[in-house]
């Protein structure tokens, strides 16, 4: 009898975790709280991952896991209906945020022009959010931001050595951290034009061209 009322209560207990709620303009969210014991306010920053999916593949719209997170000040003055912002106030430091968006309902708000291949009728928006640190100021943030400016760029610049190390790529690094390889060598002196004779391609974070000096 025992194993069994400590199984309906885990059950009750697990159902009310994975509940989802709705926001007075109809919000659906559900909140995982991190331990923060305040919740967010007026005129606080937020530093905050953030991704938007879509389809049944959840496929990416939008991210910023991995890379620098986004900031966002704590309004609640503004009319933040139906959109993330509207959860903020209801968040602590620490918290994980899901949230789903009716595509429906935002083509009758007037948040999208029409429907698409993308934004089809009785589809949604999946959207998720982890609220990583709250600040008072715009001084704290600015700090903040440079920081994560300066660690994305040494994530990239070893990004770019690992890739050029694993192809066996020879390079030279401008003062810039352009990373330079010689295709084809000349032992003219190089001056003046450059002129890109071939398109840039983005494959897997690297900017890959080609690029021919005249003299």
């Amino acid at each position: 009898m025992k194993i069994i009322t400590s199984l309906v209560a885990a059950s009750i207990l697990l159902a009310s975790c994975s509940q989802y709620e709705k926001t007075k303009s109809g919000l659906t969210y559900k909140i995982t709280p991190g331990g923060g014991k305040e919740k967010l306010k007026q005129g606080q920053f937020v530093k905050m991952n953030i991704r938007f999916s879509i389809g049944t593949k959840d496929s990416v719209l939008n991210s910023t896991y991995d890379h620098i997170p986004a900031y966002l000040m704590v309004d609640t003055t503004r009319a933040s209906k139906y959109s993330f912002p509207e959860l903020l106030p209801l968040c602590s430091t620490g918290d994980k945020v899901e949230f789903i968006l009716s595509i429906d309902t935002l083509k009758k708000m007037g948040m999208i022009p029409d429907y698409n291949n993308i934004f089809t009728k009785k589809g949604t928006i999946k959207g998720k959010f982890d609220i990583i640190k709250v600040f008072t100021s715009e001084q704290e943030v600015n700090a903040d931001y440079q920081k994560e400016i300066e660690n994305e760029k040494q994530k990239e610049i070893a990004a770019l050595e690992k890739y050029t190390k694993d192809k066996n790529i020879k390079i030279a690094v401008t003062y810039s951290t352009l990373y330079v390889t010689v295709i084809k060598p000349s032992n003219a002196l190089l001056t003046v034009m450059l002129n890109v004779v071939s398109p840039i391609e983005y494959d897997q974070g690297i900017l890959k061209g080609e690029v021919s000096l005249y003299h």
